[in-house]
């Protein structure tokens, strides 16, 4: 008896919690693609230059630092830019959060973190 009241009474958050963690998963997903997206099209715009490059004696490694410092540039604006969407609307989601202020530095920081590490080159 007791199992199935606990279990109706969580059954509304049960739900918000899943719905948002596929939404969560989906907006993980078009963000990989849309990288990659930028990352290629970049590189088949500069296709060119980077031949040239290579053909008058650059260090491949050089090259490819060259194009990840340009890439890492625009995904540190992104990230800013998240931020600062994400503090605007983190008020919007203060019913689902407990014990958290919307506003908290150090889960921003953490999400930020975990979020780059998730993104870092191997």
């Amino acid at each position: 008896m007791l199992p199935s009241l606990v279990a109706t009474s969580l059954a509304r958050d049960r739900f918000t919690a899943l719905l948002l963690s596929g939404l969560a998963a989906l907006a993980v997903l078009l963000s990989a693609v849309g990288v990659f997206g930028v990352i290629s099209t970049e590189i088949a715009r500069r296709r060119k230059e980077i031949g040239i490059r290579m053909a008058v004696g650059a260090v491949p490694s050089k090259v490819v630092l060259m194009l990840l410092r340009r890439a890492l540039a625009r995904a540190a604006v992104g990230v800013a830019g998240g931020t600062a969407l994400a503090l605007l609307l983190a008020r919007l989601m203060k019913s689902l959060l407990f014990g958290v202020a919307p506003h908290d530095p150090m889960s921003f920081l953490t999400i930020d973190v975990e979020s780059a590490k998730s993104w870092a080159v191997p």
